[in-house]
């Protein structure tokens, strides 16, 4: 019985650790509070205090000690890149639930004053602008039936222009790859240096990560090869894993579309 206990107590611990790590909040890990995937301020007693400062070139801002870490040091399990989306989830640099098409909702945030339409799960490439002086919001869909908040009205429910779903100013679509062609796909097939009849290869011409190749050998020549895709919430293909995952591969240089 105590150990249950003491299980259940460490495992609510990690859950308020996790629930702190997110864009535009003062995080319990280090008392910094993320901005942007590049900008933070530190924290006191929960509140941000000070300027706001910018992580050194070629690092983000994270759930660690040091606030500032390189990206590709990011895993998404311990090392978070906090507004990145690095749960893999969101779009590249905008907050968790930024371009994020949530249950039912028919529309998502996809920057401070910007939405976009669910299709399919997935956020469509036009935006849309909020009026003058509002500020895009998630959470306000449910209760008040509107992604756009007035910026005056923000106080009177509790929230600020600072806890925008997004932190990015501007919408910049998730790249959507290229599809290769039947020879090219057959071509990855027959340079691969796997010995099995049938296996899956990474595609690497696919700077998402979020679609591998099945390869198939029907003769010593020919290849049977189909282009799969990787659908949230697995929007990823790992190469270690030989599989869907949740979390980005260090190689992605853009945001997959989920």
């Amino acid at each position: 019985m105590r150990n249950t206990l003491a299980f259940s107590a460490i495992a609510a611990l990690l859950l308020v650790s996790v629930a702190a790590q997110e864009c535009n909040e003062c995080q319990s890990s280090n008392d910094a509070l993320c901005l942007s995937t590049t900008e933070y301020k530190n924290c006191m007693n929960n509140v941000a205090i000070g300027d706001t400062e910018t992580c050194p070139t070629g690092t983000v801002c994270s759930n660690t000690a040091e606030v500032c870490v390189k990206s590709e040091s990011v895993d998404g399990v311990n090392i978070l890149d906090v507004c990145g989306g690095s749960s893999g989830g969101s779009s590249e640099g905008n907050g968790e639930n930024c371009g994020v098409c949530i249950g039912s909702g028919k529309f998502a945030c996809v920057s401070k004053t910007q939405y976009a339409r669910c299709v399919d799960q997935k956020v469509s490439t036009t935006p849309y602008a909020c009026g003058t002086d509002e500020t895009c919001i998630t959470e306000a869909l449910g209760t008040y039936g509107t992604l756009c908040v007035p910026n005056c009205a923000l106080t009177f429910i509790g929230l600020s222009a600072s806890t925008s779903t997004c932190s990015n100013t501007d919408y910049t679509p998730p790249t959507v790859p290229s599809v290769p062609t039947q020879t090219e796909l057959e071509a990855a097939c027959a340079l691969s240096v796997k010995t099995n009849t049938f296996f899956d290869i990474d595609n690497t011409a696919d700077t998402t990560c979020s679609s591998y190749i099945y390869c198939e050998k029907l003769t010593e020549s020919t290849w049977l090869a189909i282009l799969y895709s990787c659908k949230s919430p697995t929007p990823y293909y790992s190469v270690d894993a030989n599989k869907c995952t949740a979390t980005k591969p260090t190689r992605c240089t853009t945001q997959a579309q989920t």
